[in-house]
């Protein structure tokens, strides 16, 4: 167990700086920014390369009127980076950016961006409501339908193949897998097929009668990556229906599995293609990792849904395909454990994430619904060994249910931003004298200023007098907030309090006075995190 816990903290402590939704980095004008005249153009530069179809990038002033040009676009030299242009003669006042734009894993994701254009008295203080944002339930209930189906093909797969040891196949037994398998084959074509209007719905913002639009079906396959998947998908879909019929007739044969197997196999790679996976900077090995995990809980909640409902009232034939099915379930929860944590890393980029965001808390109830669960295995285990107990391995079956359902959840969620990290950098004058400057955490509320003073050797430089720091935020008229760091050990200054009140970019002023009254002046920029 230790080791356990400690294998989680060092991955957690991995600095990956990975999200796998889209969001703004930064922003011309900035967030609450207020500037003297109104700019030509507006600009958002995203952590990662958008999508070229879906997207919205929409200027209102104070009534509602729309004061952008209509001509937004993605930057073709960086496709991080969106611009619209503005009208001209933009008067003081109010006006708020909003923008929608789906990301590389083909979430659509959205925002505001107030700014003003005028003085800070006459305008007062600018504050727009972000939405938090809440998984529909129409995603929900099809990610539900989704997961449910590809375990249940998976599980009928398994047990007929690996679980049942019976010479002679029972009528009963036939009977309710080809059930299981036709409804598990009607619910990956309804999630597949209905996957692409619901992903309209949600990047275009229209009804589900709208999403049936042939414009908007054919912007989404032309123009965003889950489309080009999607019709892929469907194809597959077409040849695992075909397949699989052919291997349902004689069910038992390992053979005609093969293909539809693969086939499967490609449609999971498509799933995870299209979550988080897909927008990862490491997105071959993530999407697999992602694979891995989806195809292990398959397995693992296939298996116990097609034990339970197939051999239901026959506590011999039960206590038979637990025993059988144990040593299968063992290895896929150890990938599904392992592959599950390392996949954390990619999209919790820090253990304060897992209790401060709706994804790492939706996190840590899926950990410990799966510990639980890992438990009722062992029950079930050990018991199945002697009477096939239908009890226990039921209720391990209703927790993995309330796991599907938590995943559903889950995948749905935006992935928690990485925190900014602390500012640190140095400047060396033609003396060879170096100034360096920490800040931390470099966000806005208080902070911690250090400043370190020293020769090219790392000596520190001890005839300082006074080290004066001045703060003030680019393009804003917002009084200069000015103090001095006080000196704890040769060549090392301090201070810690509220000078950094917003986010954005701030100039740094380093004033530098020796006691031969010299002086040495450099300013540092530094973009200040929320």
């Amino acid at each position: 167990m230790a080791f356990l816990s400690l294998f989680i903290l060092l991955l957690l402590s991995l600095p990956l700086q990975v999200s796998a939704h889209a969001y703004v980095v930064t922003s011309n004008p900035e967030e609450n920014e207020i500037l003297e005249k109104a700019p030509e153009t507006v600009t958002i530069e995203f952590n990662e390369t958008i999508q070229k179809g879906f997207n919205s990038l929409i200027v209102r002033n104070e009534e509602g009127k729309r004061v952008d040009l209509k001509d937004a676009y993605i930057d073709p030299q960086n496709k991080k980076i969106f611009h619209t242009g503005l009208e001209d003669g933009l008067k003081d006042g109010v006006y708020t950016v909003e923008w929608r734009v789906v990301s590389a894993d083909g979430h659509s994701v959205r925002g505001l961006i107030p700014f003003g254009i005028g003085t800070a008295e006459k305008i007062g203080k600018l504050h727009v409501e972000q939405e938090h944002y809440v998984p529909p339930a129409d995603i929900i209930i099809h990610r539900i339908v989704t997961y449910t189906s590809f375990s249940l093909f998976i599980g009928v797969i398994l047990f007929v193949l690996f679980l049942y040891k019976q010479a002679d196949v029972h009528h009963l037994v036939r009977k309710r897998s080809q059930l299981l398998m036709r409804i598990s084959l009607i619910g990956i074509a309804v999630s597949i097929l209905l996957s692409m209007p619901l992903q309209i719905t949600k990047n275009a913002n229209v009804s589900w009668l709208k999403a049936f639009n042939p414009l908007l079906i054919k912007e989404a396959i032309v123009s965003t990556t889950a489309g080009y998947i999607w019709v892929i998908q469907v194809v597959v879909l077409v040849l695992l229906i075909i397949t699989a019929f052919f291997a349902g007739k004689t069910l038992f044969s390992m053979k005609r599995w093969i293909l539809p197997f693969i086939l499967y196999s490609c449609l999971l790679i498509g799933e995870a293609v299209n979550g988080h996976a897909g927008g990862s900077a490491y997105k071959e090995f993530v999407i697999g990792l992602d694979f891995l995990h989806i195809l292990s809980a398959a397995i693992w909640v296939g298996g116990l849904a097609s034990i339970f409902l197939i051999v239901r009232g026959n506590k011999n034939l039960l206590r038979e395909s637990i025993i059988s099915f144990s040593p299968i379930a063992m290895y896929t929860v150890i990938t599904l454990f392992f592959s599950g944590i390392l996949n954390s890393v990619f999209f919790i980029p820090s253990l304060n994430a897992l209790v401060t965001t709706d994804y790492g808390r939706a996190f840590l109830i899926k950990v410990g619904l799966f510990l639980i669960m890992l438990i009722f295995g062992v029950l079930h285990f050990i018991r199945g060994k002697k009477t096939g107990n239908k009890k226990t391995i039921g209720t391990e079956l209703m927790i993995g249910v309330v796991i599907v359902i938590v995943t559903a959840v889950l995948t749905n969620l935006p992935t928690p931003v990485p925190e900014p990290k602390p500012f640190i950098e140095s400047y060396r004058f033609e003396d060879m004298t170096e100034i360096s400057v920490e800040i931390t955490p470099n966000t806005a509320g208080i902070n911690t200023f250090n400043v370190s003073i020293q020769t090219v050797e790392g000596e520190p430089i001890e005839n300082i007098e006074q080290v004066t720091i001045a703060v003030s935020k680019m393009n804003e008229k917002e009084k200069e907030k000015t103090f001095q760091v006080q000196n704890v050990e040769p060549g090392f200054f301090t201070a810690k309090g509220l000078y950094l009140t917003s986010s954005g970019r701030h100039k740094i002023q380093v004033h530098v006075l020796t006691k031969s009254l010299e002086t040495y002046d450099h300013a540092f920029y530094t973009r200040v995190g929320k």
